[in-house]
């Protein structure tokens, strides 16, 4: 069955490895595993009172946690919204009014007594009250599945609403666009709060059956062990990051990578051109917006058997030169045999 849900959209019976979050002792996730968790923490959202189309805030960073609580708000037919767990006061109280959330998921240690904090008020007990133990929903491809605001560069942030139907058909874009497989396994390095991060660092590669490297943030200095010793073999980030990981030292270890991916703001000839010389690998930029469920167009992958050339890297403008051109065939239909 075609994917028209986040509920449908990947394997949930699946022994192979769909989460790896790094570190001492290293969390690594199937997909059964990761299904089972969701399929737990939605009965949760159920008997709390989540309703579908109630508005479920996320202000977690990049963990496990934020995984199982953004699907499984998905899946119970609740609006997910992410939010950066790094707000201030007035941003938390902006985005959560917006959306008049009935529920905000915050890590465990927010509220520590006699520790500096942000108090959410969630106007009429979140909404809740008096509708626990709803039913277990299951979602229709024209829910609403995830809320993202505009930047707000021309006014107050804007929400976009986004079906489970935008969601998947933009994962099965980006899936075809890089021919992801489940022999894919990804480095997450964009925030889950943002839709690419979201859309291209996570959800594609669940769907293709592929691998995702989650650490709790970027870090420039762990980015190429982590990514070496779990085996990725691809990122997508901004051009920021790009520059960053290009003005720390190399791995010794080179790592195999297919492709690297850039988007959500213009990269700059000079990095592309570092990065693929760096890194050994094609450098793919994607043009893409939050309206329109992240990606709208990208450079494809190089043609097999293909070679690419710079002429301008050999020979410079001012310099005299030959132009030689590279015959494929000797000869030509019913033709006499070309001399080379």
């Amino acid at each position: 069955m075609s994917a028209t849900t986040l509920a449908n959209s990947f394997s949930t019976d699946n022994a192979t490895t769909a989460i790896i979050i790094p570190g001492k002792q290293p969390l690594t996730v199937t997909y059964k595993q990761l299904s089972a968790d969701i399929s737990s923490f939605q009965k949760k959202l159920a008997k709390l009172g989540v309703t579908p189309q109630a508005a479920v805030s996320i202000a977690l960073p990049n963990t496990y946690e934020f995984i199982v609580a953004f699907l499984a708000a998905s899946w119970q037919r609740g609006i997910a919204a992410p939010l950066n767990s790094a707000y201030k006061q007035e941003e938390f109280e902006f985005y959560i009014d917006d959306l008049s959330s009935a529920v905000a998921l915050v890590p465990k240690d927010s509220f520590q007594k006699d520790g500096t904090c942000i108090v959410l008020d969630i106007k009429d007990e979140g909404k809740l009250k008096g509708k626990g133990n709803q039913k277990v929903e299951q979602a229709q491809p024209d829910d609403v599945a995830l809320v993202l605001h505009t930047s707000g560069t021309t006014g107050r942030p804007k929400a976009v609403p986004l079906s489970h139907r935008n969601l998947t058909r933009t994962m099965k874009n980006i899936q075809a666009t890089y021919k992801l497989t489940p022999a894919d396994r990804t480095m997450l390095v964009m925030p889950l709060f943002h839709v690419h991060g979201l859309l291209a660092g996570f959800l594609a590669p669940l769907m293709s059956g592929g691998s995702v490297i989650v650490p709790p943030k970027f870090s420039a200095s762990e980015f190429w062990r982590d990514f070496i010793t779990h085996k990725a073999n691809w990122y997508t980030a901004v051009p920021t990051i790009h520059q960053i990981l290009l003005k720390n030292p190399p791995p010794t270890t080179k790592p195999n990578i297919r492709f690297i991916r850039s988007c959500s703001s213009p990269l700059s000839p000079t990095t592309f051109h570092a990065l693929e010389e760096t890194y050994n690998a094609p450098v793919l930029e994607a043009y893409a917006m939050t309206e329109a469920s992240h990606q709208m167009t990208s450079n494809p992958l190089p043609l097999p058997n293909v070679n690419r050339y710079s002429f301008t890297d050999i020979m410079p403008k001012t310099a005299t030169g030959k132009i030689q051109r590279r015959i494929v065939a000797d000869t030509m239909l019913k033709q006499p045999k070309a001399k080379l």
